[in-house]
């Protein structure tokens, strides 16, 4: 079972954030603690704008094989974007399992997989 850390921008996205809480057995963490958390997680789930999950993360990016997969959801739900370590992390089958259990749209865009 992968260990999943969300992390929720605004109160805009509680509701997304406690559903998958439930469902995928997530934990809620705090943004500010990405530093701490970068390698004691599978993957991280941010709930919020595209622009501050990568400014989040970008100090702590290494490779593909050695990152956690990141996803990003808007805050109303409406999309889940694939965005870092899609194939080799992860990434892309978390944005199509969370799609799924919100009733959202996937965004992938690993050139690979469309081979």
């Amino acid at each position: 079972m992968q260990k999943i850390a969300i992390i929720q921008i605004s109160e805009a996205g509680a509701a997304i954030a406690a559903r998958l809480q439930e469902t995928l057995g997530a934990q809620i963490v705090c943004r500010d603690s990405i530093a701490t958390n970068w390698q004691k997680f599978d993957a991280f789930v941010f709930i919020g704008a595209m622009g501050i999950c990568v400014r989040t993360i970008a100090p702590y990016i290494n490779d593909k094989h050695s990152d956690p997969a990141v996803v990003c959801i808007d805050s109303l739900g409406k999309n889940v974007i694939s965005v870092l370590s899609g194939h080799v992390g992860g990434a892309n089958d978390l944005t199509r399992e969370i799609a799924s259990i919100i009733g959202s749209h996937e965004v992938i865009t690993t050139q690979s997989e469309h081979l």
